[in-house]
């Protein structure tokens, strides 16, 4: 059972160990001194350095738990001591695993594109926005082009010309149509470049820092300074169709009347607006650390003491953690129960032939022989209990039994029982040449007895074995 305790006693570990991180980053000092040791010494990256002593400090604590609740299962410590400990131990790590719990659980969500999916919807609306865009920006250089196209060949677009030529309203519409086309070309070159950002988005491997890198490149996409330019030049191509404000050139103020054209600018400038002005929705993922685990923890136990709704991730994690321990307990106690029934424990009775010593001299094995010999012989069934049974006054073997073994005293209706008393039962008949006695006491035997005979058995095979080997 050693492998399967390391384990999980491993397991155990190291979601404790996202707790302990969380706690040494609190003593900033002698941390900060060990990190910048480890740096200077091997190199060492800081979170490296914070992560092994947090392992350290994890395993040790592991340690304590295994050591604990192996001493309360293999009885060789006080029971409600090693039980307090054994507990307290236990919650403590459960406590210190419950946030690493959570931060996995939330790390192994990620690994979904359902979890992903807000990221992956607004990535592809970026990507419909830039599309939009191009095609406004496109538009709007086609229809300027073809107005400064008439306007210099036949005039008339704007109701204050009739007439063609090189006037002020032809030279503003050529602008125009220059400004518009130079967007246009910005916008597309400009929508290839979100175009490639959204895919990449969505094709990203799914871990936190992956995702939120390419999240930032596509918002520093809608931030860029040429889309700001080009709202400029657009809200100035406005402010020229504006009737009321029109544009001044060499002194004398022009004015373009031209509903359509207007419009269409008004439209690309809107367009531009919304992209600028909203940014980019798309979120980036919340930061996965174990001290938000912890949090989310924290809040899912105040929410249930509450009798309020509760984050499922906070309680899986906490149930999670609280398996662990659970396991890990079970294990050891499963693992003492096999040396139990193998009589490989440490017993109480192994006090009366050596001091329980591990090393066990002939003479004490012989006298545990002798007293295991005398316990069988005189071993009866009666009532659903097991019952030694000794002459009143008790031979010297039997003597040996009661004092060697710690038998207590018997219970007053099985003190001297009489011997025509004890010939009435079947199992009795098996010691027919202890008759000459007259009366008989009846005293208990402990349970624990069976274990201490199973160890006085294998002790016994072992010594026949060796002996015949010989």
């Amino acid at each position: 059972m050693y492998l399967p305790v390391i384990v999980i006693s491993a397991v155990s570990a190291w979601l404790a160990s996202g707790g302990i991180a969380v706690l040494l980053l609190r003593f900033s000092g002698p941390v900060g001194a060990i990190q910048s040791m480890a740096g200077s010494l091997f190199g060492a990256d800081p979170e490296l350095t914070l992560a092994v002593l947090s392992w350290i400090v994890g395993i040790l604590v592991q340690l304590l738990v295994v050591s604990v609740w192996n001493q309360r299962f293999s009885r060789t410590g006080g029971i409600i001591a090693t039980t307090i400990l054994g507990v307290t131990f236990s919650l403590a790590s459960m406590a210190l695993s419950s946030g690493m719990a959570v931060y996995q659980l939330e790390t192994i969500t990620l690994q979904t594109r359902a979890a992903r999916a807000p990221v992956l919807e607004s990535a592809e609306t970026a990507r419909r926005s830039a599309l939009e865009l191009a095609r406004a920006t496109e538009t709007l250089a086609r229809i300027a082009t073809r107005k400064a196209d008439i306007e210099s060949s036949q005039g008339g677009t704007c109701a204050e010309s009739n007439v063609a030529g090189d006037g002020p309203i032809q030279r503003r519409s050529i602008l125009h149509a220059e400004q518009a086309q130079g967007i246009s070309a910005m916008v597309q070159q400009w929508s290839y470049s979100v175009e490639d950002a959204a895919v990449a988005l969505s094709g990203t491997e799914p871990s936190q820092a992956a995702v939120n890198l390419h999240v930032d490149a596509l918002r520093a996409l809608f931030r860029d300074q040429a889309l700001v330019d080009a709202r400029a030049t657009l809200f100035s191509m406005t402010s020229d169709m504006d009737p009321s404000a029109g544009w001044t050139e060499n002194g004398q103020i022009y004015t373009c009347t031209d509903p359509s054209y207007a419009k269409a600018i008004i439209e690309t400038a809107a367009v531009v607006e919304s992209l600028i002005g909203t940014s980019i929705p798309t979120p980036r993922l919340s930061e996965l650390t174990p001290a938000a685990g912890f949090q989310s923890v924290w809040e899912a136990v105040a929410a249930r003491v509450k009798g309020q709704e509760t984050d499922a991730v906070g309680d899986i994690g906490l149930m999670i953690a609280f398996a662990v321990e659970v396991v890990q307990i079970l294990l050891i106690f499963i693992g003492n129960s096999v040396k139990a029934r193998r009589g490989e424990l440490p017993h109480r009775l192994d006090a009366f032939a050596d001091g329980k010593s591990p090393k066990r001299s002939s003479k004490h094995q012989a006298k545990e022989f002798v007293v295991a010999d005398t316990l069988r012989a005189r071993t009866i069934r009666y009532k659903g209990a097991v019952w030694f049974v000794s002459a009143v006054p008790p031979t010297p073997e039997e003597d040996a039994v009661i004092k060697g073994l710690d038998l207590p005293e018997p219970p007053a209706r099985f003190l001297a029982v009489p011997k025509g008393v004890m010939m009435q039962l079947p199992e009795f008949d098996a010691m027919s040449d202890y008759m000459h006695v007259s009366a008989f006491d009846l005293r208990k035997i402990p349970a624990d007895v069976s274990v201490w005979l199973r160890r006085v058995d294998r002790d016994s095979a072992s010594k026949i074995k060796r002996g015949t080997e010989t």
